[in-house]
Order: structure tokens, then C-alpha cells, then sequence
């Protein structure tokens, strides 16, 4: 499913570049760290899987347990959303 290969394509990326960063996704985890990426490779898989266009990708980077940059990607509106801590 899509869903997984796009959470071990970001498990890949962040073992690449931050080895010593933990992922947690909704299909798979990876290690154990106080700097963790939070995936939902497709939030509404059920409408993906359906051809409905309104599912999302999720992510978010936390530190000690509090959420610091959160991002949506919609990629049939091509929109991304972003919040920082403290902007």
C-alpha cells in the first residue's frame, strides 16, 4: 500500500540524515529518541484508496515531547500548511 511505502521512504530518510532521530508512523516506528518525526503518510487512506482527492500527508518533528514544526501537505490542491513553535 501506499501508506506504507511512504512511511519507510520517510524511515529511510531519517536514519540517512538523523540516524540518532526516532519516527514514529502510523504504519511503522523506528528507534527510540527525544527528537521524533510523527507521520501519517495518508490521513483519509480510505478515500485515497477510493480516488476520492481529499487525503493529506501529516508530519511533525518533537522534541522532549512537545511538537515544534508541523506540516500538511495536500497535494490535489497542491497547498502545504505549516506551524512553528513560537511563530
Amino acid at each position: 500500500m501506499a501508506d506504507r511505502e511512504i512511511n519507510s521512504y520517510l524511515i529511510d530518510k531519517v536514519k540517512e540524515h538523523y540516524p540518532n532521530h526516532a519516527v514514529d508512523g502510523e504504519e511503522e516506528k523506528f528507534g527510540d529518541s527525544s527528537y521524533k518525526w510523527v507521520c501519517d503518510p495518508i490521513d483519509g487512506t480510505g478515500m485515497f484508496t477510493d480516488g476520492v482527492p481529499v487525503s493529506v500527508f501529516s508530519l511533525a518533528f518533537v522534541v522532549d515531547g512537545e511538537v515544534q514544526v508541523g506540516v500538511v501537505l495536500d497535494p490535489y490542491l497542491d497547498k502545504l500548511y505549516t506551524a512553528i513553535r513560537g511563530e
